[in-house]
């Protein structure tokens, strides 16, 4: 099922898909939803009633989830450091498509639970949709230069003239 599918049915069960920040896939049969604290309750009250199971102590990173054969004869504490990777991605994706301040909310909140690295959060921020240029970037050409040699020479010759003018 894709993201769209499920906000497509959670519409059919009343429930508004665009209170639902962000929608996971984190094992077999089992659906992440992210939603505003203040949602949380209306949330499950409709999938209550649904009669939808709700796992409240479901922990994505248990390796028991890994589902790809390649890690079923991997030590135990690797598949758990491998399970922790999975889910630290799935939540930096997550973020990166939430809008700026959603995400910097969202994103303290999977850095005190250990989810993310502080670099994690800084990395994933910067490029989330709405994200505030620094100064820096605001005059970075596409590429990522400063602009051209010409820029310069101009620069050059402006600073040249105003100088002279003092």
């Amino acid at each position: 099922m894709s993201r769209r599918g499920v906000r497509s049915r959670l519409s059919v069960l009343g429930i508004d898909p665009y209170r639902v920040l962000d929608i996971t896939f984190p094992a077999r049969s089992v659906i992440g939803l992210l939603v505003h604290e203040q949602y949380k309750d209306v949330l499950l009250a409709q999938l209550g009633k649904a009669k939808i199971n709700i796992y409240e102590d479901f922990n994505p990173c248990d390796p028991a989830h890994l589902a790809d054969p390649t890690y079923k004869d991997k030590p135990n504490a690797e598949r758990l450091s491998i399970a922790m990777d999975i889910h630290r991605n799935r939540c930096c994706r997550g973020l990166a498509r939430l809008r700026h301040p959603i995400a910097v909310a969202v994103g303290r909140t999977f850095l005190e639970e250990g989810f993310i690295t502080d670099e994690d959060l800084q990395e994933t921020l910067s490029r989330c949709p709405g994200t505030p240029l620094t100064h820096k970037k605001a005059f970075m050409a596409p590429n990522g230069s400063q602009g051209t040699s010409e820029d310069q020479e101009m620069d050059d010759a402006t600073r040249s003239d105003y100088d002279d003018g003092l």
